[in-house]
C-alpha cells in the first residue's frame, strides 16, 4: 500500500509519461487520440490524462455522466455519446478528431467532472497496480510505484516478465536495471519514459520512503488493521488472505511458505506489520513466536517481564507451559494489544481457539504471559492526516442522486445517512412512493461521510473502489471513515477504499 503522499507522486508521474510530455505535473485532461494512431493493435479511441482505451475510455465516460448527469447531457446535447455507451462496441470506437462526436467528447473530459473523475481512475487504477506488484513480492514503495508504471504501459505480464529478470532484492535500481534489458518489448523500447520515471523517483520517493512508511506508523493503524481481521476463520478458509499476504512479502523467514492448515497467531501480527508498510518495526517477519522473540531481542524492542502493564500497540507472547510469574519458558502464542484498562488489557490474535482471529480479555500480570515486545511507533500527532485531527465532511451540498431500478427513497436514504421525509421535502415529492428510474435527487449536505464516523458496509456490496472482490466478512460489519475521497471512504480495520453506495451511515 502507498502513502497517501507517493499515491500522489505517481499519480503526476503517469499524467507527464502519458500527456504531460514528461514534465513532472503536467497533463492534459482533453487528450483525443484517435485509433492505430500509436500501433496496429489500437482499434479504438484514447481518452484523457491517463490514456484510457477503449473499453477504459467508455468506463470514464460512464463516470463522468454517473458525477454530472446535467453537464453531461449538456454538452452531449443531441444524446449521441450517451447512446454509444448503451449500445456501442467500445473495443472497436473509431471517431476522427474532426468529428462532431470526438468534439463532443473532448468537451465532457475538459469539464470539472471530466477532470475529477479522471483524477479519480487514475488513482484507483494506480492502486489496484500497486497491489497486485505487492502480490508478486514487490514491497519497496518507490519499486511500487516503478512496477504500476509498467503495469500501466503493458498490463501485467509486463510486470511479471521484468521482474522475472530483476536481481533480488525488488529495489527501485534492481527493476530498473532489469527494465533497460527489456528492450525487445514496449516497456523496455520507451527508453527515454522509463529514465524519466526511475529520476523523478528517485528524486521524490527513494530518500522519504523509511520516513513515511516506517517511522510514520503509529499503534493504532496496526490495532485497526488487526480488528480488521476479526472473526477470519481457519475452518471456513476465511483466513486465508492473512496468509497469502505473509508469503508475499520476501524474503520469507527461513525461507518457509506457510500453509493454509498451519497455526497462524504470529503469521497474523507479521501480516498487519507487512500490510501497514513497517515490518523494521518488528524487527523482521516470522511465523514462529520462539524466533520472532529472538529477532524482538535482536530489535532492541524486548521487554522480558510478563507482569509490567502494558501500552496499547504492543506485541504480547505467551506461554502456556507456566502458569507463574516470571515466566520465560518456550513461547507458544502472540497478539497485539488494542486496549489497557485499570487491571487488564484486550489482544487482537490469530489462531485463537477454534483456529479464529479474535479478541481476549487478560489480566495485568497473568502467570501465562512471556512478555512483551514495543515496537518504536510513531507518535499519533505525527503521523494521522490533519483531516484526522479535526472531522471533515465531505461537501454535499450540492451533491444529487439519480435513482435507479429497484430504488425506493428508503434505500436511497439509509444509503446516504438522511431520512425519508428530508428527501421528501429537500426534492418536493408529493407521493413517497413513487420515484421515477432517472429521475435526479438532492441529498442533503448537513449530514455525510466524515473522517471519524462510522459505517457499516453494505451486504449487496461486490467490489471494493479499487476493483477487487470485497471478502464476505466485510459485507456487514462496522468500520470508522480514516479518510473520505470523491464517492468513497477509506475504512479503518481493513484500510480498503469503499464506494459510498455501498456504505451506511451510522
Amino acid at each position: 500500500m502507498l502513502s497517501k503522499t507517493n499515491l500522489e507522486i505517481l499519480v503526476k508521474i503517469i499524467y507527464a509519461v502519458e500527456t504531460g510530455g514528461q514534465v513532472y505535473g503536467n497533463c492534459r485532461y482533453d487528450d483525443f487520440t484517435e485509433a492505430y494512431t500509436n500501433s496496429s493493435n489500437e482499434t479504438a479511441i484514447t481518452i484523457g490524462a491517463g490514456q484510457w482505451f477503449a473499453g477504459e475510455a467508455k468506463t470514464l465516460l460512464q463516470k463522468i455522466k454517473e458525477k454530472d448527469p446535467d453537464t453531461f447531457k449538456k454538452l452531449d446535447s443531441k444524446g449521441e455519446i450517451a447512446a454509444d455507451l448503451k449500445s456501442a462496441d467500445w473495443s472497436k470506437y473509431q471517431l476522427k478528431k474532426s468529428s462532431a462526436k470526438a468534439k463532443t467528447i473532448v468537451k465532457i473530459i475538459s469539464s470539472a467532472a471530466g477532470k475529477e473523475v479522471q483524477d479519480s481512475l487514475v488513482r484507483e487504477q494506480m492502486e489496484k497496480y500497486v497491489t497486485e506488484a505487492e502480490k508478486l513480492g514487490v514491497t519497496d514503495q518507490a519499486a511500487l510505484m516503478m512496477c504500476a508504471n509498467f503495469r500501466h504501459q503493458g498490463g501485467l505480464s509486463a510486470v511479471k516478465r521484468v521482474l522475472g529478470k530483476t536481481q533480488k532484492p525488488y529495489t527501485l535500481d534492481h527493476i530498473y536495471s532489469a527494465c533497460c534489458t527489456d528492450t525487445g518489448n514496449q516497456v523496455g523500447a520507451y527508453k527515454s519514459r522509463q529514465k524519466f520515471v526511475y529520476n523523478t523517483l528517485k528524486d521524490k520517493v527513494s530518500n522519504k520512503v523509511k520516513e513515511e512508511t516506517k517511522m510514520g506508523v503509529t499503534a493504532q493503524q496496526i490495532i485497526d488493521i488487526m480488528d480488521g481481521w476479526v472473526g477470519l476463520s481457519r475452518a471456513k478458509g476465511t483466513h486465508k488472505p492473512i496468509i497469502d499476504l505473509y508469503n508475499s512479502h520476501k524474503p520469507l523467514a527461513r525461507g518457509y511458505a506457510v500453509n493454509y492448515s498451519d497455526q497462524f497467531c504470529d503469521t497474523t501480527v507479521s501480516a498487519a506489520f507487512i500490510k501497514a508498510g513497517a515490518v523494521d518495526l518488528i524487527g523482521g517477519t516470522e511465523c514462529g513466536v520462539e524466533e520472532h522473540v529472538k529477532l524482538f531481542q535482536k530489535a532492541g524492542i524486548w521487554i522480558e517481564d510478563g507482569t509490567i502493564t502494558p501500552e496499547k500497540g504492543d506485541i504480547v507472547v505467551f506461554n502456556w507451559d507456566d502458569a507463574t510469574q516470571p515466566n520465560d519458558e518456550y513461547s507458544d502464542h502472540i497478539g497485539v494489544v488494542r486496549s489497557v484498562a485499570s487491571k487488564n488489557f484486550e489482544t487482537t490474535e490469530g489462531n485463537m481457539s477454534g483456529g479464529i482471529v479474535g479478541h481476549r480479555t487478560v489480566p495485568i500480570g497473568w502467570g501465562y504471559i512471556r512478555g512483551f515486545a514495543r515496537p518504536k511507533y510513531a507518535k499519533a500527532n505525527t503521523s494521522t492526516p490533519k483531516e484526522d485531527k479535526k472531522p471533515t465532511k465531505e461537501n454535499t451540498s450540492s451533491q444529487t442522486y439519480t435513482v435507479k431500478a429497484g430504488d425506493n427513497l428508503t434505500k436511497i436514504a439509509k444509503k446516504y445517512g438522511t431520512t425519508v421525509q428530508v428527501l421528501v421535502d429537500l426534492n418536493n415529492i408529493k407521493n413517497k412512493d413513487l420515484i421515477n428510474v432517472g429521475q435526479v435527487l438532492k441529498l442533503p449536505g448537513t449530514k455525510s461521510f466524515c473522517v471519524g464516523c462510522r459505517v457499516r458496509v453494505n451486504k449487496s456490496a461486490t467490489h471494493y473502489a479499487t476493483g477487487q472482490k470485497i471478502a464476505s466478512f466485510v459485507k456487514g460489519s462496522e468500520y470508522k471513515v480514516i479518510q473520505v475521497g470523491t464517492g468513497k471512504c477509506l475504512l479503518g480495520g481493513i484500510v480498503s477504499w469503499v464506494k459510498n453506495e455501498d456504505l451506511t451511515l451510522l
